[in-house]
C-alpha cells in the first residue's frame, strides 16, 4: 500500500484520515486493521502522522437583540434599521421589537440589512465582538 499522506482527524487519536493508493479514508487506530498496519510501517520509514486540526467553529446566526442593537449603534445604522422597521407592518414592528433573539436569516432581517447594505456577517460578527469582550470585562 502506497500512504502518501496521514493525519489525526479527531482529538482523541482513534482515526487517522489518511490517502492510501490515492483514496482518501478514514482508518481507525485499530492494530487488526490492514490500513492501519501500514501506515505503521509508514511511520517505521521516518513518516509522522501530522496532528488533529480541529474545525472553526461555526459562525453565529443567532445573537441577543441587545448585541445586534450595540453593532447597529457601532456601525452608525440604528436610526435607519428603526426608520426601516417603522415602514413595516404593526406586525413585524412587534416581531422586531419584542424578541429576545435575532436570527440573521429571517427574511425581514436579510430584506433590511439588503436595503440598507449592511453586510449581515460583519453585524453578526461584531454583535459576537461585543458579546464576548462584555463577558471578559
Amino acid at each position: 500500500m502506497n500512504i502518501t499522506q496521514a493525519m489525526w482527524a479527531d482529538a482523541a487519536h482513534k482515526t487517522i484520515k489518511a490517502v492510501v493508493d490515492g483514496t482518501e479514508m478514514w482508518v481507525p487506530d485499530a492494530s487488526g486493521n490492514l490500513e492501519r498496519r501500514a501506515i505503521a510501517e509508514w511511520e517505521d520509514e521516518g513518516n509522522v502522522i501530522s496532528a488533529y486540526v480541529a474545525p472553526p467553529p461555526p459562525p453565529i446566526t443567532v445573537m441577543h437583540k441587545a448585541y445586534i442593537n450595540a453593532a447597529l449603534s457601532q456601525m452608525d445604522q440604528m436610526d435607519a434599521v428603526n426608520q426601516a422597521v417603522a415602514t413595516m407592518p404593526v406586525w413585524k414592528q412587534q416581531l422586531w421589537e419584542f424578541p429576545s433573539n435575532i436570527n440573521m436569516n429571517d427574511a425581514d432581517v436579510i430584506t433590511v440589512c439588503k436595503a440598507l447594505s449592511i453586510d449581515r456577517r460583519k453585524l453578526f460578527d461584531l454583535a459576537e465582538t461585543i458579546r464576548t469582550a462584555r463577558q471578559v470585562t
